[in-house]
C-alpha cells in the first residue's frame, strides 16, 4: 500500500503537505530475521503530548480547528488522489499509518474494519462502505479532542464486559 501512496506522491494536492510519507523502506537482518524498516522525516509533538498540557486532555476549540482542517486536507488527497479511505483515523490523528488502508473505488467493501471506538456505523451494520466512514472517524476524533475523553464507553458496566 505504500508503493501505491509513494506512486501518487508526485501528484499536485494540497492535501499531501500534511501526509507523512515514507522517506525509504528498506529490509535489514537480524537475530530474528529479515524485518522491514520504514524512514520518515522527524517530526514535531504529537497531539497525544499537546493533550498532555491541557487540563483534563481538553483541546482548545482553535487548536482543534486547526488539527482537523489539516486533516481533512490529507484525507482528502487520499479519497480525491488515491481512490483509498483510510479507515484506522483514531484519537491521535497522524496519517502515517496506512496499513489499515483499504481500495474503495470500484469496489464494495462490507468486512469489518477500523478502531473500535471509531468504527462507522455501515460498518457495525455490515452494509456497504466507502469514503464517509473516514469523515466519521473525524468526527468521533473532533469530540474527542474536545471533551478529553472517549465519545462512547468501551466496557458495558453492568456485565463488565467490552463493547464494540
Amino acid at each position: 500500500m505504500l508503493h501505491r501512496l509513494e506512486k501518487f506522491a508526485e501528484k499536485d494536492h494540497p492535501g499531501l503537505d500534511f501526509t507523512r510519507l515514507a522517506r525509504d523502506i528498506f529490509e535489514i537482518d537480524g537475530p530474528s530475521g529479515s524485518h522491514y524498516c520504514i524512514a520518515f522525516k522527524p517530526q514535531g509533538n504529537s497531539v497525544r503530548t499537546l493533550q498532555e498540557t491541557f487540563p483534563n486532555a481538553q483541546l482548545r476549540k482553535h487548536l482543534v480547528k486547526s488539527i482537523i482542517h489539516r486533516l481533512f486536507f490529507a484525507v482528502n488527497w487520499l479519497h480525491a488522489t488515491c481512490s483509498v479511505a483510510h479507515t484506522e483515523l483514531s484519537g491521535h490523528p497522524w496519517l502515517t499509518d496506512f496499513g489499515q488502508m483499504r481500495v474503495v473505488e470500484g469496489r464494495i467493501n462490507q468486512d469489518w474494519w477500523m478502531s473500535d471506538l471509531y468504527r462507522a456505523p455501515e460498518v457495525l451494520l455490515q452494509l456497504p462502505w466507502g469514503y464517509p466512514v473516514d469523515i466519521w472517524s473525524i468526527g468521533v476524533m473532533t469530540l474527542e479532542l474536545l471533551e478529553g475523553k472517549n465519545l462512547v464507553d468501551p466496557v458495558y458496566r453492568v456485565h463488565g464486559q467490552y463493547v464494540s
